[in-house]
């Protein structure tokens, strides 16, 4: 509320004017000009109100869509498509899927891994050292036996395998040298340096010729299985 200050004053028109001239007059004119300041101001202030409702409604139009797009697509990724059925096939026994498909027959390898196949025998080269007698109950463990030399040829491929030293199966008793399937050697390879034993070491990668050493039955070195 806007209280305006005036004075009203009687007499001619000189005191009129001198009257419009006053202190009083001039603070009517003040009160009038502050009541204008007033009125912008609260113009003003409803365009700023106005502004908020508009902003206020913009949020919440907002807010309401986030909530609509969660409920639908709570992942917030599409739906992936059924995954296509996988077919599994019949089992069938090894001879009813060769004649069925006609499949080439299995080969079986006459030797397991880690054993070498030659001229009808099984050799396995061992990782491990034994004494000679430990290793002859090894191979025997697989169903064999210290590797017996029966002829140049099975010589000639052991004396080319490992690299190293290996019992085979050629011990004596009594001054006779006899293999562990109790035959005597018609051949032997022997080194040409004097040894002691009463056990044979095949030294391989040397002469194929003279590469069998004497030794100790309690020394342990590597050996040869025949099977």
């Amino acid at each position: 509320m806007y209280i305006k200050f005036c004075r009203n004053y009687e007499g001619d028109k000189k005191d009129k004017v001198s009257a419009n001239k006053s202190p009083d007059s001039k603070l009517c004119v003040l009160l009038e000009g502050e009541k204008e300041t007033e009125v912008k101001k609260e113009e003003k202030t409803q365009v700023y109100k106005k502004m908020c409702a508009v902003l206020s409604v913009v949020c919440l139009i907002l807010l309401l869509v986030v909530i609509y797009l969660s409920i639908k697509s709570p992942t917030g990724s599409p739906a992936c498509p059924n995954p296509k059925p996988v077919v599994i096939s019949q089992t069938c026994s090894e001879q009813t899927c060769q004649a069925l498909y006609n499949f080439p027959p299995k080969v079986k390898l006459p030797c397991e891994d880690d054993w070498s196949f030659f001229k009808g025998s099984c050799y396995f080269l061992s990782t491990s050292r034994k004494n000679w007698a430990d290793s002859q109950r090894y191979c025997t463990s697989k169903g064999g036996s210290l590797a017996v030399i029966s002829s140049p040829e099975v010589q000639d491929f052991l004396s080319n395998q490992g690299g190293l030293m290996y019992w085979i199966g050629l011990s004596q008793s009594n001054g006779i040298w006899t293999w562990v399937n109790n035959t005597v050697p018609e051949t032997g390879y022997w080194a040409e340096a004097r040894q002691q034993g009463d056990c044979v070491f095949l030294q391989t990668k040397g002469n194929a010729q003279k590469n069998w050493i004497k030794g100790n039955c309690q020394q342990y070195s590597y050996f040869i299985c025949q099977l």
